[in-house]
């Protein structure tokens, strides 16, 4: 899902409906492993300078990070993922495993986040030309995120859009009259977070936002979060 501001992004997002539909149908598999971290207290108390000062906690895991050592071998599989998140390893080789029609041809002027950055040559190539070239993500990042009631993660974006996000629901409060109570908000665009597994696709180097304004035990509001490499990266 998507709204107008996320340009090309939102473009894309129509073409990852077969990573979303895996993502969907992991949910029982990755409630699991989130309910194991919360037996074993494994979840990481998240202080980074976003969360808003005097609300609930934010607190992470993460399953695979291949941007930096993260667990130590004894901890990890063959594909350095957490031994701890069975559903979420098995998940991530699936989705490095689907054969995808990623190619949008040259983004015209302006189109995207905030431009093309350094590390994405245009492509000379015409719209259109090489449709159906198959390739697969090149998945950097699988996280668990919680936010607890009263959390807020304030205004902020990624230096560049040389990455994209798909997030997909695992514990999403409502409100009484079944009115959600968490929410993410990409640029003018904002979705409350309705059902479990629900997916939602954005690019972050556009501003964003995400908050928990639920109340009471039980309440929290939990992700899953797949990170993976913008397929306009020169491989």
């Amino acid at each position: 899902r998507g709204g107008k501001a996320h340009g090309r992004a939102a473009r894309l997002g129509r073409r990852l409906a077969p990573v979303a539909r895996v993502l969907a149908a992991a949910g029982d598999a990755l409630r699991a492993d989130l309910a194991r971290l919360r037996a074993r207290h494994m979840l990481i108390p998240e202080n980074e300078c976003i969360q808003k000062v005097g609300g609930g906690n934010w607190s992470y895991w993460t399953s695979l990070a291949t941007e930096r050592l993260w667990l130590p071998p004894s901890e990890t599989d063959a594909d350095g993922c957490s031994t701890a998140t069975p559903g979420a390893c098995a998940l991530l080789r699936e989705v490095g495993e689907l054969d995808l029609d990623l190619d949008l041809g040259v983004a015209k002027e302006g189109e995207g986040t905030r431009g093309r950055t350094k590390g994405m040559k245009k492509r000379k190539k015409k719209r259109g030309r090489g449709r159906g070239r198959k390739t697969r993500l090149r998945v950097l990042r699988g996280a668990f995120s919680i936010l607890e009631p009263g959390a807020h993660l304030q205004v902020h974006a990624a230096p560049s859009n040389t990455r994209l996000k798909l997030h997909v629901g695992l514990l999403t409060p409502r409100t009484t009259d079944g009115r959600p109570c968490a929410y993410l908000r990409v640029a003018n665009t904002t979705e409350g977070w309705f059902e479990q597994n629900q997916v939602l696709f954005f690019d972050d180097s556009y501003e964003h936002e995400a908050w928990n304004v639920c109340d009471g035990p039980g309440m929290e509001r939990a992700v899953f979060q797949l990170v993976f490499e913008h397929p306009d990266v020169p491989a």
